[in-house]
């Protein structure tokens, strides 16, 4: 599955203004929900706790719906496609063997493998607009300077 970032506010509705590189504006979306999201308005996860709209069922990886507008998200995001809910059971199948088995240094690394941070995380103290970070001050507080000092967690 590929990721890239996504924009809560669309470039296109801030034809390249300061949200456009806000941090505040920014999620990690896989690339089929971001280019669904292009056409479609559905939950923003910076602005509600996802968990009060969707449920993730054990069993099969289904997504429930839990609000009228949990529900329209499933469905325009099409979340319950067979592909999705193999993937979603595969990541909740390792998160149980991790649970069982904390301290296995193969699952450990798998583990850290699908929920880590990237390697190639950039260093935006070094990118200036246009292409950087459009919030002065903030450049300490990326990923890049928190793994760098030692306070970034392994997963997110």
């Amino acid at each position: 599955m590929s990721f890239s970032i996504d924009h809560i506010i669309p470039r296109s509705a801030d034809r390249g203004g300061p949200s456009e590189r806000d941090y505040g504006n920014l999620v990690y979306a896989c690339n089929r929900c971001n280019s669904i999201r292009v056409v479609a308005d559905v939950l923003n996860p910076t602005q509600c706790s996802l968990g009060e709209h969707l449920e993730v069922l054990q069993d099969d990886g289904l997504v429930m719906g839990r609000t009228d507008e949990g529900r329209r998200t499933i469905w325009l995001l099409e979340l319950n496609d067979p592909i999705l809910c193999d993937h979603r059971r595969r990541l909740l199948a390792l998160l149980d063997l991790k649970r069982k088995r904390p301290d296995d240094p193969e699952i450990h690394n798998l583990f850290l493998r699908v929920f880590g941070y990237p390697d190639d995380l950039p260093d935006l103290r070094r990118l200036r607009p246009p292409l950087g970070n459009t919030k002065p001050g903030s450049e300490e507080d990326c990923y890049f300077a928190l793994r760098e000092r030692g306070e970034l967690a392994q997963v997110y």
